[in-house]
């Protein structure tokens, strides 16, 4: 992300996916799978439950107080190998 540093690791569990590593210069985790996102990515937490359809909502916190947020997943997410996919959650939740 822009001169920051991305390294991630990913892998299959229980029908999700965990995140580990290096996102813009920053340690996290993050656990996906279609009840839940949680965890950290960047200088962000996320503690989100799917409201189904692709929407997950729930609280961000970035340094500051948490706050309100949802996120929609592309329904053709799931259709990229997971290493993009993992790279495109990273971003999504990145841009927000």
């Amino acid at each position: 992300i822009g001169q920051e540093p991305v390294q991630l690791t990913v892998r299959p569990e229980n029908g999700g996916l965990t995140i580990n590593g290096m996102f813009a210069g920053q340690l996290g985790q993050l656990r996906v799978d279609g009840l839940e996102i949680q965890g950290r990515i960047g200088r962000c937490s996320y503690d989100l439950q799917s409201e189904g359809g692709g929407a997950y909502s729930g609280q961000r916190s970035c340094g500051r107080f948490p706050e309100p947020t949802t996120v929609h997943r592309p329904a053709t997410l799931n259709d990229q190998p997971q290493g993009q996919r993992a790279a495109l959650l990273a971003l999504l939740l990145a841009s927000r």
